[in-house]
């Protein structure tokens, strides 16, 4: 059986032997020769584009150098047309097929339509990327030399852009080819040098050549061994690079374009992590570079170029055992960047203070470990402090974009000081921490003209929660009191309320950090709150009611505030306005202080149906309803046996009713296992049949009419009319309520205190409830 198996493994191979060698003399690259074999497929299209009619099978069948005929409009109709569809999907089919090889090889060959070329070239370098195994490897070296002389022919310097954009993609191809051929070695550095001897500029060409090849090295699906041959290779040829770059730019220092190029090329070698930068670091290219991001009238484009490049080296300079001098080097031209910043603050050049930023940044990415262990004032040292306050210059303009690009270097910094032990080392920090805070708190004030709250799906809400993270990350280096103390400070000098607002919301963010025993200015604090007027501004109403949330804990220990905070909080409970956030400050409040807040029960159970009469916001309303319930769930627990079960019932009787009523109008009878069946399986929107009626807050009402009832787009519409009563028609909203009350008293310290109260012969005082729920189903 064995041998039988081997002799079929050898007819198999040999098989396929004969099937590549014949495939092989059917393919060529050359102008001159007709591919014979199976015929391309051709779907005939209707095109509706000036060019000649397309053939007919019969003339295609006659010679397949119609297809050409036959791509021109098709690609025309692609780039030109209007409409694209037909012309998209046969070109698709082309470059599919195998005859792609072929064809496009002839159509570069006569260079006709430049348009089609660059088709031609772009099909050429996809093929290669991806169905390169359609070849045989003997066609391998015919497919370079091929890809070589066209190249020869439109990287000339005359050319027009589609000469350019085919000779893009055709360095492309040539790159993507020579990493998927393991066997060829060492062959880059013969490529540049036969370009470099023909006639002609060919800069543009040779500087593109130059970038594909490390961009190519990441892009092209090889094994890390292959990818591991090519950065090597690369690598031993940088200082030829480096070399050449620098005779580029020696004679087109008046060509921006030119510049950008060797700026591209030089940010993309920079990326091979195997690349030596000693050379590099002393070399005048990289003193180039740092003359153009110092100049003030250099174009924006450049400027960009330019400072990629320094970012791309940054990255290689994080590893100061193998980039020692490069960092070095980098930091100390990087530091004389300080006056050309402030120059482009004067003149508000927005692209590059941008950029600057992306430098200082990196830096202080870089040099994070030197930074934090070897912390030094000497600007010559890697550990010079000197980087902190290039941090703290990008953070001080005006654009909060800039600062917030600081956010992640402060994390990390954050991270590494947090590992030190030694107090005095982290001391070093402080003051920067401390000027930081403050220029967070100028970027989080919100603008004096703001009437309302502020949108919470818009940039500036987006940038505030990033500013949070950045104050929680940061605030353990100054210590929560001493961050306090600052914003303290603030406020007493405060002379516009978005002064107060911004205060406050860097308080509210650190004060459940704080220490629950303070009693030095969060008595005060606490005291100026409640004393704010109902007509204040909204913004600051909602940062106060967020903070006495975040004071749970030191309300816990000092429960004689309990008394002006509580009734502060139920006053902008009932505002739809406010209603969630005061909501889920209640309820924080009282899952730390129930015992002293019993008496609430009764205010938070009239709550509920006074939000349920709001006719907006309707899942804002929800979730405040959601946090009243918890809280009252939580109160519960501490009443006597017999009020728990009173109470416990009243809670739960308005939920149970109404998701009777809504479960035998639509499901015909009581049967909830069904309803929750098809709520769950439904889609999210709610939808409201015509005979189905709307409930509200004392009972059902008739439906709308689909006159009255608005679009369908208004009914998703969170802050739309009715928002809350379409959303009460749905089972799972009155499930949902239950279930949050149920998993409140359920929890092991609320089942310890209801059995410490109650005798352990008695049912326990929700059964009722329970019982209610299951005659429902």
């Amino acid at each position: 059986m064995q041998e039988k198996a081997e002799a079929e493994k050898e007819k198999r191979r040999k098989k396929e032997v004969l099937f590549r060698k014949r495939q092989s003399e059917q393919m060529s690259f050359s102008a001159h020769h007709r591919l014979t074999g199976q015929k391309y497929t051709y779907k005939p299209l209707d095109l509706s584009v000036n060019g000649p009619p397309l053939p007919s099978l019969e003339e295609i069948d006659a010679s397949y150098l119609v297809h050409m005929k036959i791509a021109s409009p098709a690609i025309h109709a692609l780039y030109n047309g209007t409409d694209t569809g037909q012309a998209q999907e046969w070109l698709n089919s082309f470059r599919n097929s195998v005859h792609a090889w072929t064809l496009c090889d002839q159509i570069l060959s006569q260079r006709l339509d430049p348009l089609a070329c660059y088709f031609a070239s772009q099909t050429l370098k996809f093929k290669i990327s991806k169905h390169l195994k359609e070849l045989p490897e003997e066609n391998y070296p015919p497919l370079r030399e091929s890809l070589i002389n066209h190249l020869s022919f439109f990287g000339a310097a005359s050319h027009d852009q589609h000469a350019e954009a085919t000779s893009t993609q055709l360095c492309l191809a040539i790159a993507d080819l020579y990493i998927q051929v393991p066997q060829w070695n060492n062959w880059i550095a013969d490529l540049l040098n036969q370009f470099t001897s023909q006639q002609g500029d060919r800069t543009s060409m040779l500087l593109t050549l130059l970038r594909v090849f490390p961009e190519e090295i990441n892009e092209v699906k090889v094994g890390e061994n292959r990818r591991k041959q090519i950065r090597e290779e690369l690598a031993v040829n940088a200082s030829s690079v480096f070399l050449y770059l620098t005779h580029v730019l020696q004679h087109g220092q008046n060509n921006a374009d030119m510049l950008k190029r060797v700026f591209v090329c030089l940010s993309a070698y920079l990326q091979n992590p195997v690349l030596s930068t000693d050379d590099f670091a002393t070399s005048p290219l990289l003193m180039s570079i740092f003359h153009v991001v110092g100049t003030p009238d250099v174009l924006s484009s450049l400027h960009e170029a330019a400072s990629d490049v320094i970012v791309s080296a940054l990255l290689r300079a994080e590893d100061q055992g193998a980039h020692l001098a490069l960092a070095k080097s980098l930091q100390r031209n990087i530091y004389q960047l300080a006056e050309p910043f402030n120059r482009a603050v004067e003149i508000e050049d927005l692209d590059k203070l941008n950029n600057y930023a992306r430098m200082f940044v990196e830096l202080n990415e870089s040099l994070v470990e030197p930074l934090v262990n070897k912390t030094s004032d000497d600007i010559s040292e890697l550990g010079s402090l000197y980087s902190m306050d290039l941090l703290l210059l990008v953070a001080g303009h005006h654009d909060y974009s800039l600062i917030e690009m600081t956010f992640n270097v402060w994390y990390r910094i954050s991270e590494a000081l947090f590992m030190v032990d030694d107090q005095d080392q982290v001391a070093r920090f402080r003051p920067y921490v401390n000027r930081f805070l403050m220029c967070l708190y100028r970027h989080c004030r919100l603008d004096l003209d703001e009437e309302s709250l502020p949108d919470q799906s818009s940039e500036f809400a987006d940038f505030r929660l990033k500013a949070v993270e950045a104050i929680r990350d940061v605030v353990f280096i100054i210590g929560t009191n001493e961050c306090i103390q600052m914003m303290y400070e603030v406020l007493r000098s405060a002379s516009q309320w978005n002064e107060t607002e911004a205060a406050l919301f860097i308080i509210a963010t650190v004060i459940n950090n704080l220490m629950p025993e303070e009693d030095g200015m969060v008595p005060e604090l606490v005291t100026s709150i409640v004393a704010l007027d109902a007509n204040s501004h909204p913004a600051l109403i909602s940062t106060s009611i967020n903070l006495l949330g975040g004071c749970n804990e030191w309300l816990e220990k000092h429960r004689v505030y309990l008394e002006q905070v509580m009734p502060w909080l139920l006053r902008f409970a009932s505002s739809p306005l406010y209603c969630q956030m005061a909501s889920e400050s209640i309820e924080k409040i009282v899952s730390h202080s129930a015992i002293d807040l019993v008496s609430l029960i009764r205010p938070l159970v009239q709550l509920v149906p006074s939000l349920q009469a709001s006719q907006t916001n309707g899942t804002q309303i929800e979730a405040a309803i959601s946090s009243i319930l918890k809280a009252c769930s939580t109160l519960i627990v501490h009443l006597r046996p017999e009020e728990m079960k009173m109470a416990f019932e009243e809670l739960c009787k308005p939920i149970v009713e109404n998701l009777h009523r809504i479960l035998h109008h639509d499901m015909g009878g009581p049967n909830l296992s069904a309803a929750i069946s098809s709520s769950l399986s439904a889609r999210p929107s709610i939808v409201v049949s015509k005979s189905a009626p709307i409930l509200t807050p004392t009972g059902l009402a008739p439906a709308p009419s689909p006159a009255s009832s608005g679009s369908s787009a208004d009914k998703e519409n969170d802050k739309s009319v009715g928002s809350w009563t379409r959303l009460a028609n749905e089972p799972v909203l009155w499930i949902d309520r239950v279930a949050s009350i149920f998993r409140e008293v359920c929890k092991p310290q609320s089942l310890s205190i209801a059995n410490t109260s109650a005798d352990s012969s008695q049912r326990a005082p929700w059964m009722d409830v329970a019982h209610h729920l299951y005659e429902v189903c």
